[in-house]
């Protein structure tokens, strides 16, 4: 619905770009991220795919593409960016926008929904018109210096170390009570993958914070001050990726990070456990977006059906009720703020976990300077587990409208009293994957 202010604005920003140019902040980011990119696919040049290969050899064949062994490529990209003077760039820029409309396409592609508004032909044509008149000035960099942290941590201890020798990892008990487990890899090596849980969850709370728990994995926090974007600004070039959940009974962050990006990654983690901050902007933008989201399922026959599933599942449990607009209202970023800061209180009761292609004589220190001098805040047990299964067949029919008739099922079976064992998970999913394959080939084929 915001399809010409989208227009405008892309535009008077295309503007501010072609009269004043980037600045030497933004484009040291770019180098960093480009180069940090090309680095990457140097050390992932052995686990190509044979679909990446046919690509660069149809493109090589179709349109005269470089076709040469990723070494040189990287080399020679490495030296034409740290090479490049940013005013060249910026001259470019200035002659890529024209002054006039007499060579543009405008392309705005719309769901296609009856009760929706499209803009008109005459309507763009305005939307450019006044991007074209939009007040710009010089961008002003705001990041010069920006750190995830304020002050350097004070370092804790590891209390004991062990080894598995079956799987391989090492085991480590911190000074302030958390677990770390370290499992060396080098099936990627330009990877780290991370996981942490801890005991917490939002049963922890009462049915009024249903509706910002429900919500909560995808608000996005910022760190010491800054916003999300800024933090993403900060991070430019280096390869790290962090994200958060919550559950019934535990709270987990799930991470991957590039081995020379280590530190990078653990002052991140440490940020995200000691200086959180909200941001208005993109918890603004995610309520607009849900709104929309949840008005165009009901329209949609598979949402339809994938909400009576759920339901159904949790045996209509009142703690599982599903998000409505209305409940929209109820979303407070302050309390999502606090439950952040309660499901992190506590770094005794996580289980931090790494594995991939990292050096022990890296990432020992760096457990030690960033995860053991984590503070603990206050104590915090986990909430109840809300017992939803089924005790009784249910059957769910119902029928819809839809563009292109088919049918959809889905069954749910559940046995209490089959233990939980590993074996037993393994064998369930060995199950699972033969009957997809039988249902694939006797119903579809």
């Amino acid at each position: 619905g915001m399809q010409t202010e989208a227009l405008a604005s892309m535009l008077a920003i295309c503007r501010q770009a072609a009269k004043y140019g980037f600045t030497t902040e933004e484009f040291n980011r770019f180098k960093d991220e480009y180069i940090s990119l090309l680095e990457n696919s140097l050390m992932s040049a052995e686990k190509r795919t044979s679909k990446g290969l046919a690509r660069e050899c149809y493109c090589n064949y179709l349109y005269g593409t470089d076709l040469s062994p990723v070494e040189d490529f990287v080399a020679i990209m490495k030296q034409i960016v740290e090479t490049v003077p940013l005013d060249s760039i910026n001259f470019r820029m200035s002659k890529l926008l024209p002054n006039n409309d007499d060579n543009m396409a405008i392309v705005n592609w719309n769901v296609d929904k009856k009760r929706l508004v499209y803009p008109t032909k005459k309507a763009l044509r305005k939307a450019l018109r006044k991007g074209r008149k939009l007040p710009i000035a010089p961008y002003v960099d705001s990041l010069h210096d920006a750190r995830l942290i304020s002050e350097e941590p004070i370092g804790g201890d590891i209390v004991s170390q062990t080894e598995n020798d079956n799987i391989g990892y090492k085991r480590l008990l911190l000074s302030n009570g958390a677990k770390v487990l370290l499992r060396h890899t080098d099936i990627e090596k330009s990877q780290v993958l991370f996981k942490a849980y801890g005991n917490a969850g939002w049963t922890m709370y009462g049915c009024e914070d249903d509706p910002n728990r429900q919500l909560f994995n995808s608000v996005m926090f910022g760190n010491n001050g800054y916003t999300a974007s800024q933090v993403n600004k900060i991070l430019s070039g280096k390869q790290v990726h962090l994200s958060h959940s919550i559950g019934q009974r535990t709270f987990s962050f799930t991470g991957s990070f590039n081995p020379k990006d280590t530190e990078t990654f653990m002052q991140l983690l440490y940020a995200n456990f000691t200086n959180q901050t909200a941001d208005e902007n993109e918890f603004r933008n995610l309520l607009e977006e849900t709104t929309i989201l949840l008005e165009n399922s009901k329209a949609v026959a598979e949402e339809a059906f994938s909400d009576s599933v759920a339901v159904i599942s949790v045996n209509h449990h009142p703690r599982f009720k599903l998000l409505e607009v209305e409940d929209l209202t109820k979303v407070s970023l302050d309390r999502e703020l606090e439950i952040f800061k309660d499901q992190t209180s506590n770094p005794s009761n996580y289980t931090f976990i790494f594995v991939g292609n990292f050096s022990d004589s890296i990432i020992m220190p760096l457990i030690e300077k960033y995860i053991a001098s984590l503070p603990i805040r206050k104590k915090i047990s986990n909430g109840e587990y809300i017992k939803t299964w089924v005790q009784e067949d249910l059957y769910c029919h119902f029928k819809r409208e839809m563009e292109t008739a088919k049918s959809m099922v889905k069954m749910d079976w559940f046995c209490e009293s089959f233990p939980y064992t590993l074996e037993n998970k393994i064998k369930v999913d060995l199950a699972t994957r033969i009957l997809n394959m039988v249902y694939t080939q006797i119903v579809r084929e």
